[in-house]
């Protein structure tokens, strides 16, 4: 049977779907189906491209260049069709990356990501492949740009930074209708500093909105949490208080201090030559890799901290709090930067799971803590009012999602109160509560 003829069968039994008329189960089932489909399709694309591209093909519809010829044929934007061609161009000399993608085992996007990594770093192809098995979208993002800085040399891991702090700018403007915008780009440093000092009014506009039985977007709180805290630096530089507290977010004067906190991990050899090779961490918690001239600024900064174990074994230390302690809290943070659920990757508002409870093991101990994301509907929610369970160990947690009901859900006779991620301060730990990835 050829493709053409594969591709009628196909079109018939999308016509004949029926929605309505079919159980979760099945959908779901079809699902799955028409994804494997659509991986095997976007290969089979992407390994035709190059040679469509190579024979110049796409001149012979009129079109002005390659990728306005993809554009039209795949109704994409320019952009998005240059880079399907820039993957399609990688892909003849990554065997390993076209090979996974062929077998239906990388989507198009997972392709592209890794493509563009191992054409800067060769030697990273099984790990993010295995990465893509492992993690989300979101995960191997960050792999592959961990990926790209480890190719780079200390003269060319500085010069990048370099370039971070060159290209920085903040733009304000007023749109048409009289709202103004704010538009603002940063050098990783600067920008991990700007949202762990955001993150404390971020998580004050949630709960006063929340208090006030008001759900707003993310964006929303964030917009009167840039505001705040402006007003409170420019209060704290006048020596006075806030003149206009935001009503949602105000309670009283302007703080003396704005409060964050920034942990920067990096391998000491990494460290000491000055640039990170393949594998080794270099990163700011909640915010990914970076390049290694940032932790040699951030060691340098005083208003900045560096927590350092000095032999201190805190897999071990224990108590018999509920709550950890300020030390153990701090290496959960950079154990668990995302949720531990596998595939989840959420950042935001994370709340500390016991495994076992502690109702029954009555210590805690770093090993049995677990960082998952919170909010109604969210993984620590499932596993305390709806059943779900997690367990096994630090990098290799196992997940069983609750029985018998939707994620969001309340199961009979065990249904508490509607929770958001900052419900539990002393269970919550601390980062950005929001954390936006852009399209």
């Amino acid at each position: 049977m050829t493709l053409s003829e594969v591709l009628e069968v196909l079109a018939g039994l999308v016509d004949g779907l029926q929605p309505g008329c079919t159980s979760g189960s099945d959908a779901a089932r079809l699902v799955k189906l028409f994804e494997r489909g659509e991986r095997l399709c976007a290969a089979g694309k992407t390994l035709m491209l190059s040679r469509a591209v190579e024979c110049n093909e796409w001149s012979k519809s009129g079109a002005r260049s390659a990728p306005q010829w993809l554009s039209q044929l795949s109704g994409v934007a320019p952009a998005a069709a240059q880079r399907t061609l820039d993957t399609a161009g990688k892909l003849v000399s990554q065997p390993e990356v076209a090979d996974a993608l062929r077998s239906g085992e990388l989507s198009a996007a997972q392709a592209a990501e890794i493509a563009s990594a191992v054409a800067q770093n060769p030697q990273a192809a099984p790990r993010l492949l295995d990465d893509a098995r492992k993690r989300g979208f979101k995960g191997l993002k960050q792999s592959c740009r961990a990926a790209r800085l480890a190719a780079k040399s200390r003269e060319e891991d500085q010069a990048n930074y370099d370039r971070q702090r060159e290209r920085r700018y903040c733009r304000l403007w007023t749109e048409a209708d009289g709202s103004g915008r704010v538009d603002a780009r940063m050098d990783a440093l600067s920008f991990a500093r700007f949202r762990a000092c955001l993150a404390p009014f971020e998580e004050e506009a949630f709960n006063a909105y929340r208090k006030a039985g008001t759900r707003e977007p993310t964006q929303r709180y964030r917009a009167d949490a840039l505001l705040a805290l402006a007003e409170t630096a420019a209060a704290n530089r006048a020596g006075a208080e806030s003149p206009t507290a935001p009503t949602l977010l105000g309670s009283g004067p302007a703080k003396s201090k704005v409060p964050a906190k920034l942990i920067v991990v990096v391998d000491r050899q990494a460290l000491l030559r000055g640039y990170a090779e393949d594998g080794e961490r270099c990163e700011i918690e909640g915010f990914g890799q970076v390049p290694v001239a940032v932790a040699r600024e951030v060691m340098a900064d005083a208003f900045l901290a560096a927590v350092v174990t000095d032999g201190v074994d805190i897999r071990r230390l224990a108590h018999l709090g509920r709550y950890p302690t300020a030390m153990q809290r701090t290496a959960l943070e950079v154990r668990d930067p995302c949720c531990v659920v596998p595939a989840c990757e959420r950042t935001d508002g994370l709340e500390i799971h016991h495994s076992p409870p502690f109702e029954k093991s009555r210590h805690t101990v770093l090993d049995e803590l677990a960082r998952t994301c919170g909010g109604r509907g969210g993984h620590h929610d499932q596993i305390t009012t709806q059943g779900a369970l997690l367990f096994g160990e630090p990098g290799n947690w196992q997940w069983q999602p609750p029985p018998d009901y939707g994620p969001f859900d309340d199961p009979p006779d065990t249904a508490g109160p509607a929770r958001g991620p900052f419900d539990d301060p002393a269970g919550t730990t601390s980062g950005g509560p929001f954390d936006d990835t852009p399209p």
